[in-house]
């Protein structure tokens, strides 16, 4: 059976009446989850099948920009004071399907996690300088995909309001209205 029939989240792509939809873009889906950990938490996917965030490309952008949409509707409708936004590449890192995802998990005042970082999953290690300097090496010289200059060079372009047409696409427009009611002073500048 191909993958994309196995995905359960091609499956739900394909059934959007079965999740309660956040926010929506051409290439990106954003529905809560329905076994959640927190009240509001959201799924973000990509509506193409995508295994890991390297076949993403530029797009990874977009994709986080639904993922902060998501989370200042949870900050505006639901009242959260923050949310924190997730996403593992790999099994190892807890990648549980096949198919990139960010989570997102807005934070209240008052309840039992808050002011955890999403990170404290991880135990501290006490490490030398010199095994500090020897991870700085590896890190430092590892070869990767490295696609953000495509990301820097479409997000420079979508700050200053140029489409590739020179028009807005019926798709921004209305994400444009529906997100009218943010206060762009808090939006972060993910580059």
């Amino acid at each position: 059976m191909p993958q994309r029939q196995q995905c359960p989240f091609c499956q739900l792509l394909e059934n959007p009446e079965q999740t309660f939809i956040v926010h929506e873009t051409e290439k990106f889906r954003a529905w809560l989850d329905v076994n959640p950990r927190a009240r509001g938490h959201t799924v973000v996917v990509p509506k193409e099948h995508v295994e890991s965030y390297d076949e993403l490309g530029e797009d990874f952008l977009e994709m986080f920009d639904v993922a902060r949409i998501a989370g200042e509707k949870a900050k505006s409708g639901l009242g959260a004071e923050g949310y924190s936004i997730v996403f593992n590449d790999g099994e190892v890192a807890g990648q549980r399907i096949s198919h990139v995802y960010m989570l997102v998990f807005p934070r209240f005042e008052g309840e039992e996690n808050e002011g955890t970082p999403a990170g404290a999953v991880f135990r501290p290690e006490e490490l030398e300088k010199s095994d500090l300097e020897e991870i700085h090496g590896k890190m430092e010289d590892a070869s990767f995909e490295d696609f953000s200059k495509e990301v820097k060079t479409v997000y420079e372009k979508a700050k200053e309001g140029n489409n590739t047409d020179g028009e807005r696409s019926q798709e921004e427009e209305k994400s444009s209205q529906e997100n009218s009611n943010f206060d762009s002073s808090k939006r972060a500048d993910f580059v």
